[in-house]
This record gives C-alpha cells, sequence and structure tokens, in this order.
C-alpha cells in the first residue's frame, strides 16, 4: 500500500473507526474515481486495530456520483422472460429447497444457481419467509425470489423515485432503514444488505436498526468488499472494489463482525465469494481505463488473462482471500444488545 501523509485537519470528531470505534488510524490514502472516470481523489482512511477504510469526509454532493445510468437503478422489464421464469424458477426453488420434482431439477442442471435459494438454506429457510432486502435499487432480486415463489418480499432505498407496489406480496418504499424501523410493525426472517452496507455513513446505526427488524431466530445477511484483500494488496489504490467515492467504508473481515458483535450479532457463516472482476476491473484502473469505458473484456485481455484470473479468484476465494464476503449474523438471545455509538 502507498499511504500518504495523515493531515490532522482531515480527522473527523467522531471515533477513527466505523467498524470498531478505534480512534488511531494506520495510514490514509488518494483514491481516484475511476468507474465514471472523473479521476476526482478523495481521501481514505485505515483503522490501525481492525484494518476497515472509511472515507474522510463524506462529499456534499454525493448524489452527483450517482447518475440516473448507474447500474442499480436501471429498470429491466421483459414480460415474456418474466412469464418464463415464474414457470421454471418456483420448480427449480421447490427442488432445490427439498421437494424434488423433475422440472426443477433439469432446469437446474443446465442453469445458474440461484444464488438466493442458497442464502434461504443456509438461514435454514422457506419461500414463506419474510424477507427485507436494504438497499435494493430498482428491486431486480426481489422481483426474482418472487418469481420463485417467494411471497413476502419488501425492499427499501432512500434513492428510489417513490414507494411502490410492483405486486402483491412484493412492494418497494423510498426511505433508509432506520426510518423504516422506526414506523414497520412487521419483523422479517432474512434481512440482506448486497453491496449497500459500504454505501452508507453511518453503518452502526444502519446495523442497529437492522437489528431492532429482525425476527427472534431471524438472519441479517451482509455482502460487501472486504480491506483484508489479496486484490487490495496487489493493486494497491487501483483495487476496483475502493469505488471512491461511492464506498463510503470498507471494513476488514474482522471488521465487520467486530461492528455486529457491538449490536449482540453473531457470526453464523463468513466465507469469500469474490468473482474475476476484482482483477479484471482492478487492472483496467491499473492501465487508467474507466469502467464505464464502451469495451468487452475481450477485447482488453487475452484469453489467457481472463483464465488466469478466474483461476486466482477460485484460489483466493478457497484460502478466504477473495475480496468479496458474505456474513450471514444471527441474533443473541441471552446477551443484551449495546447501542454502540
Amino acid at each position: 500500500m502507498t499511504p500518504v501523509p495523515v493531515s490532522t485537519e482531515h480527522i473527523p470528531e467522531r471515533p477513527a473507526c466505523l467498524a470498531c470505534g478505534e480512534l488511531r488510524i494506520a495510514a490514509t490514502y488518494a483514491v481516484k474515481e475511476m468507474m465514471f472516470g472523473t479521476r476526482e481523489e478523495f481521501p481514505y482512511q485505515e483503522c490501525a486495530r481492525c484494518g476497515s477504510l472509511q472515507i474522510v469526509d463524506v462529499p456534499n454532493d454525493l448524489a452527483r456520483h450517482y447518475p440516473q445510468h448507474y447500474f442499480a437503478f436501471r429498470r429491466r422489464e421483459n414480460i415474456v422472460q418474466q412469464f418464463v421464469r415464474r414457470l421454471i424458477d418456483s420448480q427449480r426453488v421447490r427442488h432445490e429447497l427439498g421437494s424434488r420434482n423433475l422440472i426443477g431439477g433439469i432446469a437446474s442442471m443446465f442453469s445458474k444457481p440461484l444464488e438466493y435459494v442458497s442464502w434461504t438454506q443456509t438461514a435454514g429457510l422457506d419461500t414463506s419467509a419474510r424477507v427485507l432486502d436494504v438497499g435494493c435499487g430498482e428491486g431486480k432480486l426481489l422481483k426474482r425470489m418472487r418469481l420463485g415463489g417467494f411471497s413476502d418480499c419488501t425492499g427499501i432505498d432512500p434513492f428510489l423515485a417513490d414507494d411502490r407496489q410492483l405486486e402483491t406480496g412484493l412492494s418497494l418504499k423510498k426511505c433508509d432503514v432506520r426510518t423504516f424501523a422506526a414506523t414497520e410493525p412487521t419483523s422479517f426472517d432474512l434481512i440482506m444488505f448486497h453491496h449497500s452496507l459500504e454505501h452508507l455513513p453511518d453503518p452502526n446505526e444502519t446495523m442497529g436498526a437492522a437489528v431492532r427488524l429482525m425476527s427472534p431466530g431471524g438472519t441479517l445477511l451482509v455482502r460487501l468488499p472486504v480491506a483484508d484483500c489479496l486484490a487490495r494488496r496487489y493493486f494497491d489504490t487501483n483495487w476496483v472494489e475502493w469505488d471512491a467515492p461511492r464506498h463510503l467504508f470498507i471494513p476488514s473481515s474482522t471488521g465487520m463482525e467486530l461492528l455486529a458483535k457491538r449490536w449482540g450479532l453473531q457470526t453464523r457463516l463468513s466465507r469469500s465469494v469474490a468473482t474475476a472482476g476484482q482483477f479484471t476491473g482492478s487492472e483496467l484502473y491499473r492501465r487508467g481505463i474507466s469502467g464505464n469505458a464502451d469495451r468487452k473484456e475481450r477485447q482488453i485481455f487475452s484469453r489467457r488473462e481472463l483464465e488466469d484470473y478466474r483461476r486466482w479468484t477460485d484460489d483466493a476465494n478457497r484460502q478466504g482471500t477473495g475480496d468479496q464476503r458474505e456474513f450471514f449474523f444471527t441474533r443473541e438471545t441471552s446477551a443484551a444488545v449495546s447501542k454502540a455509538a
């Protein structure tokens, strides 16, 4: 890593680390915005205790870095595709959750795995689970889950244009999780943060709100980039998952578990789930090519390079050093929940 000198005028009044509350800062890094290629620099600081990263100053004009064509807000409507998925995916889900059937079995053999089925199995839930997706964007994941047979799905995102009732059993609400927790009487069996927690300036308060929404025996699933990974060590500030300035907080694996523990959560499972994008995306940035460049990977990388990146990613995930992890947290029943600052 190549730290820049730490200036005391940039040290915030709040605890230095949003994950563990540590005051000591190990280093500060200057990171460029590269998804859209503006190349503006933003300082990030690294916690001296757990190694988590966070932006020093949240930009006042942060919304500017989420333009209308930002991928999470692209609408994907295909009625024919939805009709087919409703027929096939529901059979696949039933098959993979234990109700074996011929259509589901054959479809699963020739299709990509339905990730949400794996999450449901890990959480010990079925299609009757009450599901909340925090930072849902246009609700693509929840739509897929509904087509697969999940009957009670809710998404929240403060950047939605308005509240929407897409169909019976699927609603999207324009709000943040703290506002939602203050007014929502329903508890949820599975609460999901799919690459949304790192975009929030208040991960500690957000986790607390999520805990208040968990049902007894419920599961909190957090998927996000982690600072203690091979790609960050190799690519330094060109690592694609810095994603300055949108990623305000990038915990280390230890930092994420410490944050969850502050709210009385236990780690049920933590696993590395990186994709080859940790190498292809970072290599693009290293070469000065922005993430939105209209060039396909095969135009930039050789077949051998792409094969190497996939192999290295498999190795990193096996060794637990991939740049993305998913954490499954459950709520402690005996210990009191601490309202950590």
